[in-house]
């Protein structure tokens, strides 16, 4: 049963502990900084169960408004849960967006957008060359074109809904959306034959790589004044703490060679990064033929690793902690969690995640975790 918002956010404002809340910022901050840490902060993922207070809305109703996208990103963001994040006693920092999913930049281009009863909205590609080629045609800083409009709407009405509750607010990380990348949102306006424009008409991707490019870093600095996030020099997505002001996806790079990204991605990505003031990358999958590319990049940051298990992470931590690019998001066995041998492998520049079969299971495991950190195990 759907709990009004009023009530979830009354709630908050009831529970919200600026303390305690203090002192998770300050633990991220440390260890994706590389200073000493009493223990490396942990985000439980968890289903929140059937009959619980609050429940999530099935994900199609928050495009219909503003309350039930911010009801939901309170609820069930990222697989983690604000709503009750006292109960589990972990290291979550509270933030909100705009979730329009990965179609924000696209849609600014021209790009299809398409969005069916609980799915998140994706971008079908152009058909023919014809369709495509008019991307070149848009206003690449329209601030009126694709969704664009809807997020900024967003955050104001964010802003009314929260006001009035000055404790529960002061306590929220208000954040970017989710802006791709340039590789990224070049596949969703290409589709696969972008794949073969790599060997065929490698111009195509440089000149479709360009104007994505110019397009994304426009709507950064559009948005950047409608987000309230912190503390400087680093901000948060995906429910954690970044260092750095931007976090671009790299999720196609799975899909090309080193060379391939080398020579035509990474300046589109490092110039990113610079002009955002530093930042991270972000990639799901198998991307260990990319991490000495990603370091190379002279303001990279963080590492966002979506499936880190499908990556050898201790090789990857030997590679990053020199350069102190922290690794965001890691994931480890639970019984390295339980006994805190985690912190023997990574002492800092590493935040956690762990899904768990329950709320009551999560709990568990993160006083466990807790205790054993305390005790110095």
């Amino acid at each position: 049963m759907f709990v009004p918002l009023e009530e979830l956010l009354a709630s908050m404002e009831h529970e919200i502990d600026p303390e305690r809340e203090k002192e998770i910022e300050e633990l991220h901050r440390l260890s994706v900084s590389y200073q000493p840490v009493p223990r490396l902060p942990l985000v439980m993922n968890y289903p929140v169960g059937e009959g619980a207070r609050f429940e999530p809305l099935p994900h199609g109703r928050v495009y219909e408004s503003a309350e039930y996208m911010l009801y939901n990103e309170l609820v069930s963001a990222f697989e983690a849960s604000i709503a009750y994040k006292y109960e589990m006693s972990d290291d979550l920092p509270i933030t909100i967006r705009p979730n329009f999913g990965t179609v924000l930049v696209a849609s600014i281009l021209g790009g299809r957008v398409e969005q069916v009863d609980d799915h998140r909205p994706w971008v079908r590609p152009f058909e023919t060359d014809r369709d495509f080629f008019r991307i070149f045609d848009a206003d690449a800083e329209s601030r009126d074109a694709g969704w664009l409009p809807r997020v900024v709407e967003t955050y104001q009405r964010y802003d009314e809904l929260l006001s009035p509750y000055p404790r529960f607010r002061a306590c929220i990380r208000t954040v970017l959306p989710d802006l791709q990348g340039p590789l990224d949102i070049l596949a969703q306006l290409r589709g696969e034959k972008l794949f073969t424009d790599f060997y065929t008409d490698p111009t195509v991707v440089d000149d479709g790589i360009a104007l994505v490019s110019r397009t994304l870093r426009a709507v950064f600095m559009h948005l950047s004044p409608f987000t309230v996030d912190g503390p400087q020099g680093f901000t948060h997505q995906h429910a954690m703490m970044i260092a750095g002001n931007i976090l671009i996806r790299d999720d196609s790079a799975v899909m090309i060679s080193p060379h391939m990204y080398e020579r035509h991605i990474l300046a589109a990505d490092a110039a990113l990064l610079e002009t955002a003031g530093g930042g991270g990358i972000h990639a799901c999958g198998r991307i260990e033929h990319d991490f000495d590319l990603f370091l190379s990049i002279p303001h990279l940051r963080c590492i966002d690793l979506g499936q880190p298990e499908m990556n050898d992470i201790d090789s990857l931590y030997r590679e990053a902690a020199p350069r102190k690019v922290a690794l965001i998001r890691m994931r480890v066995p639970e019984s390295k969690i339980l006994d805190a041998s985690v912190l023997r492998r990574f002492p800092t520049g590493v935040s956690l995640v762990h899904a768990a079969r329950s709320r009551d299971d999560a709990k568990r495991i993160m006083d466990s975790y807790r205790d054993a950190a305390a005790r110095g195990e």
